[in-house]
């Protein structure tokens, strides 16, 4: 663990301060309201859209910025800006879109840093829409417009399988940064952009650094930020590659487990 204090909380949202059923903890939203009064920034570095956080209860007036679309969109809950964002090449938009289409009933989503388009199938295996304006449209419209973040899903293909087969069509990460945060759907995000690279902008719009931050994710989409995080924080059920990235392993971070580690490391105060 870092010996420098820490300053700045970052957080990843679903599957590690999320609640199964969508919601933050009364503890949770009382954790973050009491950084705030300290003075303490939250930067929540999330693969959700600005709408898709503001789903959930109470957590965008209490985030000082968003690192949203896996670092590639950052947003200002409090004056409803967009601090950034970085857009894939149209050109490798379309490879994508070329080499999946060969592929019967895929799921492909782009987001193109206000509006979504999706694919019938998307919403299919999802089950759910994504939050924010929506346009149902073709696999070849997707291609024909530019894309901050997209996501894909093929028929019995895990996240991994599916970065291998980009990979071996030739989409390496001179073209696209290729990660996940669930087994079967994979995040595509701008080159050299990660949740790494958009907390670090975030940091430097707060006045902070790296080795001042705790940082908690549970996801391989994470494992960019834990790893330059002053100290990293993961729940246990987390895939090894991330628990070995942290360096503190606590059993839960959605009920309740984010306040107590907050206070265990010193950034509240203990009750």
């Amino acid at each position: 663990m870092s010996p420098t204090p820490l300053r700045v909380v970052v957080t990843d949202l679903d599957g590690t301060v999320v609640q199964p059923d969508g919601t933050l903890s009364r503890a949770t939203v009382d954790a973050a309201s009491a950084l705030q009064a300290r003075g303490v920034p939250l930067i929540v570095a999330t693969a959700r859209t600005p709408a898709g956080m503001e789903s959930i209860d109470h957590l965008a007036r209490l985030t000082t910025v968003a690192v949203c679309c896996t670092g590639a969109l950052g947003w200002s809950f409090a004056t409803a800006d967009r601090l950034w964002a970085h857009f894939l090449d149209a050109g490798t938009v379309g490879h994508i879109a070329d080499v999946v289409s060969r592929f019967d009933h895929v799921g492909f989503a782009s987001y193109d840093g206000a509006s979504w388009r999706v694919t019938r199938e998307y919403v299919g295996f999802r089950g759910i829409r994504p939050r924010g304006p929506l346009e149902e449209v073709s696999l070849a419209d997707i291609a024909a417009a530019r894309s901050c973040g997209m996501a894909l899903c093929i028929p019995d293909h895990t996240s991994a399988e599916m970065a291998d087969l980009l990979l071996s069509a030739g989409i390496t990460d001179t073209y696209a940064t290729l990660t996940w945060a669930a087994d079967h759907l994979l995040d595509i995000a701008p080159p050299g952009i990660d949740k790494a690279s958009g907390v670090t902008d975030a940091l430097a719009r707060v006045g902070r650094s790296w080795p001042e931050t705790l940082v908690c994710g549970d996801m391989p989409n994470d494992l960019p930020m834990l790893r330059r995080a002053g100290t990293a924080v993961a729940p246990t059920g987390s895939p090894p590659e991330v628990l070995d990235a942290a360096d503190l392993v606590v059993p839960d971070l959605a009920n309740g487990g984010f306040a107590d580690t907050l206070r265990q490391l010193g950034i509240l105060d203990a009750e």
